[in-house]
């Protein structure tokens, strides 16, 4: 059949618009709505999903502010939304890989990108004037046969191949450390979908190399999905009140799970697991039911071995009583009983496990006085109770509370964005009461202005045998940690100050303390000069043999030879001041250089005595591949 001149003239033209539009346009310079969030244009403003290809667009969140990235066809149809929350003032990236919500490839055609911003203050801005995008299919270069057999199939491969070797002073060269990592991501359709992960590091006493493969394949749909899977994470396994936790089916596993949307308003999700280091079986399921403001949730954790089968029933509900006062709780059952079949030893036993929670938040009604919520629980564990798929964070058998008070302002002023505060007081005491177990933690984070941002952290988890009626120290772990970084956006003076300590006492006195501080200037070109300090402390007792106690300072520079990070060079020299050289002072010095050989092959050397606590030289040599 003979084509229509008119039509297929009209088709040129359409297409050739289409071609302009993108590529001839210039970007708009607006300036965004308000003065949150500006963005750029997307690079590049065409790509075809199908060949695997991304775009990114950048923006510029001007100051502090929860941000969602929606993505619509120029007539308003809604394709994608992602909540990204609360982040600072900066740049960032968005990468889109041309899919849905339901990951999904879009049609092909034009697409905008909205970013929009709120602020602690309750300011709303958004901006998409220069965010235009154009979804491509594959070209008509491909023979039709093969384009027709493949044209639902779709494969990703990222990954690294490095090698490294390292020597003392004498140049006796080893290959003794080589990494592989190879990411392939893939599907058939739009509900089809597969990936295999592979990523060992050869190095001596490296465990089995099945501990680093992961891979899986399954069917999601937009109401039910199934996959099965070697070494796949469990999504919604742990409960959100923290009573279970899953650290057991972190193991290498064989692993089948489904999720169906029945309605919704219910979500159901199960699991089947086959841990392969202990020949145990493992069941999960849940089901998650969520009407306006009320959550509810039921799920159960089964687990069998050749000895014994441990069974957990537990509900949670988390229910607002007036405004912004919230009600939860937790209640679990468990029953573990050994195999008619087994000869071993094994007790029956059954438990029980509560946990609620009450939970309010204080809104001013001005944003200048910022917003404070206080949370208060109670916690009480049997003795009998036992989960062999989960952790107990608390114990196994203990009652007790604890408190968390938090404070988040933002008065806009120049110096001062942000202030957050958050302090926990937790207590514990087993049922004998023998035992108690305490936790405090506080913590402050300041941003003064954009420039300068201030954290101090303090944790204290202690452990008392009670039995005399004195508090007898089993264990104690002390946490401090503080920092403060100057940054300014455009270059120029860099600071960073921090101070961190760790005690634990179990049966032996141990203490690990780092104090560092660096000043660097940044040049306009791509050069950074710095001076640091660092002190390390190491005490341990009663062998002071095994104390180590050393400053360093430091200073140095890091070079973009190229401009655009494809070379860099840096050197770095200190003096060392080491209690255990008597006080004598040695020098350290190291110098490094890494280029960009062609597109994803870099070299590197580095040679001195990158590190303070020894005096050896070494020299590394290092080649890496990304695909």
């Amino acid at each position: 059949m003979k084509r229509d001149p008119k039509t297929v003239n009209i088709k040129k033209f359409i297409f050739l618009i289409s071609i302009l539009f993108v590529f001839c346009v210039p970007p708009n310079s607006a300036q965004a709505k308000g003065n949150l969030v500006r963005t750029e244009h997307f690079s590049p403003l065409s790509f075809c999903p199908h060949r695997g290809e991304t775009t990114a667009l950048d923006y510029h969140i001007l100051r502090n502010s929860a941000v969602a990235i929606k993505i619509s066809s120029l007539s308003g149809r809604r394709v994608f939304e992602y909540r990204q929350g609360f982040i600072f003032a900066g740049k960032y990236s968005f990468v889109w890989d041309g899919t849905d919500s339901f990951e999904r490839t879009v049609e092909p055609g034009f697409y905008k990108c909205e970013i929009a911003a709120v602020s602690s203050s309750g300011d709303t801005a958004s901006d998409y004037a220069d965010a235009i995008v154009r979804v491509i299919i594959p070209g008509e270069s491909l023979a039709p046969r093969i384009r027709e057999k493949f044209k639902n199939w779709s494969v990703k491969v990222r990954g690294f191949v490095r090698y490294v070797t390292e020597a003392e002073t004498g140049l006796s060269f080893d290959l003794n450390h080589r990494e592989v990592q190879l990411d392939l991501k893939g599907r058939r359709g739009d509900d089809w979908r597969y990936g295999v992960r592979f990523f060992p590091f050869y190095s001596s006493g490296q465990p089995d190399w099945s501990e680093f493969v992961e891979a899986s394949a399954g069917y999601y749909g937009s109401r039910f999905s199934v996959e099965a899977g070697y070494r796949n994470l469990v999504d919604g396994y742990a409960d959100p009140l923290l009573l279970f936790a899953s650290p057991a089916l972190d193991r290498s596993r064989l692993s089948v799970l489904s999720k169906i949307n029945a309605a919704e308003f219910l979500d159901l999700d199960c699991g089947l697991h086959y841990i392969t280091g202990s020949n145990e079986l493992g069941l999960n399921a849940r089901g998650n039911f969520t009407v306006k403001d009320l959550r509810a949730a039921c799920f159960t954790l089964n687990s069998f071995t050749e000895s014994r089968a441990n069974n957990v029933l537990a509900a949670e509900c988390a229910v607002p009583l007036a405004g912004p006062t919230v009600i939860s709780a937790e209640a679990g059952v468990s029953r573990t009983e050994a195999r008619p079949d087994s000869s071993s030893a094994a007790v029956d036993s059954f438990g029980l496990a509560f946990r609620a929670e009450l939970r309010h938040d204080f809104k001013a009604a001005s944003g200048n006085f910022g917003t404070a919520s206080v949370l208060v629980a109670g916690e009480y564990v049997e003795k009998d109770f036992a989960c062999d798929l989960a952790a107990l964070p608390n114990g196994s058998d203990n009652y007790g509370a604890d408190i968390i008070l938090g404070y988040t302002n933002n008065p806009g002023l120049p110096w001062l964005e942000d202030a957050r505060i958050e302090v926990r007081k937790a207590y514990f005491r087993n049922m004998a009461n023998n035992l108690q177990r305490q936790r405090f933690r506080p913590t402050v984070s300041v941003d003064l202005g954009r420039q300068l941002r201030v954290q101090v952290q303090y944790d204290y988890l202690g452990v008392e045998d009670i039995t005399s009626g004195h508090d007898i120290p089993v264990s104690r772990s002390r946490n401090f940690f503080s920092e403060a970084r100057y940054a300014p956006e455009q270059g120029g003076w860099d600071i960073y100050c921090s101070y961190a300590t760790t005690l634990n006492t179990v049966s032996l006195y141990s203490e690990y303390t780092v104090t560092r501080a660096v000043c660097g200037y940044r040049f306009t070109v791509p050069f950074y000069a710095y001076l640091g300090y660092d002190k390390v402390a190491n005490f341990t007792t009663p062998d002071p043999v095994t104390w180590r106690n050393y400053s360093l300072i430091t200073a140095g520079f890091r070079w973009d030879i190229s401009g655009k990070s494809k070379t860099r060079a840096g050197l770095q020299a200190g003096l060392v001041i080491d209690n255990l050289a008597a006080g004598a002072a040695r020098m350290v010095y190291y110098g490094e250089f890494s280029h960009c050989v062609f597109r994803g092959l870099s070299l590197g050397l580095t040679y001195g005595t990158p590190s303070g606590a020894d005096a050896i030289q070494r020299i590394y040599v290092q080649a890496k591949y990304e695909f």
